[in-house]
C-alpha cells in the first residue's frame, strides 16, 4: 500500500490505481525515482552509467528533478494565479484611488461644515476621526458586499486551486483586513487636509 499519487495535473482528482509487478505486466517504458543529496548532474551521470552496465541497449531519457516535474505539471495554474494576482492588485489600486477621490471631494464639499465645527470648539483630532470614520463606514460596507458577492463567484476558482478552498475563512479574513487598511491609508490624506481647514476662511467662503 502506498500513498495517493497524481500522475497528471495537480488540479485533477486522484483516481483509484494499483501497482503491478513488472514481471506480470511489463511496460515498454517506465519511471525510476531516485532520492539523492548530491549534485543532480552527477547523479544523472551515475544513473546512466549504472543502467548502461545493466543493459547497454536500454535508453535513458528525460532525467529531471521532482521540482522540474512539478513545475511542468503546475505551470498553467501558476500562470493563471499570477494573472489573477496582477488583476487583483490593479483592482485594489483603482479602489484606493477611487476612495481617495471620494473622500477628497467630500472634504472639499464639507469645508464650511468643518469650519463651523472647529469654530464651535471641535479640535483637529475630532475632525480627523470624523473623516476617518466616514471612510471606515464606506469601507466596511464595501467589504461586506464584496465578501457576499465573492461567496457566489469563488467556487469557480476551485478548479485552479490545489489543496486550498476558495472560501477559506483565514484567507477571507486577511483580505478583509488588507482592504480596510488600504481604505484607511487612502483616506489619511483627505483627513489630514480637513484638519488644516481655517475656520475663518471656510466661513467666509460662499
Amino acid at each position: 500500500m502506498v500513498a495517493d499519487v497524481r500522475y497528471r495535473s495537480v488540479e485533477r482528482a486522484m483516481m483509484p490505481d494499483a501497482y503491478l509487478s513488472f514481471l506480470q505486466a511489463p511496460l515498454r517504458n517506465g519511471f525510476l525515482f531516485i532520492r539523492t543529496r548530491s549534485d543532480v548532474a552527477a547523479t544523472a551521470a551515475t544513473i546512466r552509467s549504472v543502467l548502461r552496465t545493466l543493459d547497454p541497449d536500454l535508453p535513458v531519457v528525460s532525467v529531471k528533478t521532482m521540482g522540474d516535474r512539478f513545475g511542468e505539471a503546475t505551470w498553467r495554474t501558476r500562470l493563471s494565479a499570477d494573472l489573477l494576482t496582477l488583476f487583483a492588485a490593479l483592482a485594489l489600486l483603482l479602489a484606493a484611488i477611487g476612495l481617495y477621490g471620494v473622500m477628497a471631494q467630500r472634504v472639499e464639499q464639507r469645508t464650511r461644515e468643518i469650519g463651523v465645527r472647529m469654530a464651535l470648539g471641535a479640535d483637529r483630532g475630532i475632525i480627523f476621526r470624523l473623516v476617518i470614520s466616514r471612510a471606515l463606514t464606506i469601507g466596511m460596507v464595501g467589504v461586506a458586499v464584496g465578501i457576499g458577492l465573492s461567496m457566489l463567484v469563488t467556487p469557480l476558482l476551485d478548479t485552479l486551486l490545489y489543496q486550498v478552498k476558495s472560501n477559506d475563512p483565514l484567507t477571507i479574513g486577511v483580505l478583509a483586513i488588507l482592504l480596510i487598511a488600504v481604505m484607511l491609508l487612502a483616506s489619511y490624506v483627505p483627513a489630514r487636509r480637513a484638519t488644516r481647514v481655517d475656520p475663518l476662511v471656510s466661513l467666509r467662503a460662499e
